[in-house]
């Protein structure tokens, strides 16, 4: 994930109130999940991010909520 100029690892995963949990995201989708990250970042509410793999841009979005 990449939020301002920090690059951090995170895992991304479906709400709980998801009842199918093989659903997958496909390009135009506007999804909610959960993204825990690996490393501790300064984030806030409203932020958006880009979720890159390989080198490749592969998702988009804005912060809406935060967890300890």
């Amino acid at each position: 994930m990449f939020v301002r100029t920090t690059n951090v690892s995170v895992t991304l995963k479906f709400p709980e109130t998801e009842e199918d949990h093989s659903k997958q995201v496909m390009p135009g989708d506007n999804v909610e999940m959960i993204v825990e990250l690996f490393s501790p970042v300064a984030l806030e509410t409203g932020q958006r991010f880009n979720l890159r793999e390989s080198g490749k841009t592969v998702g988009t979005g804005m912060i809406t909520r935060l967890y300890e």
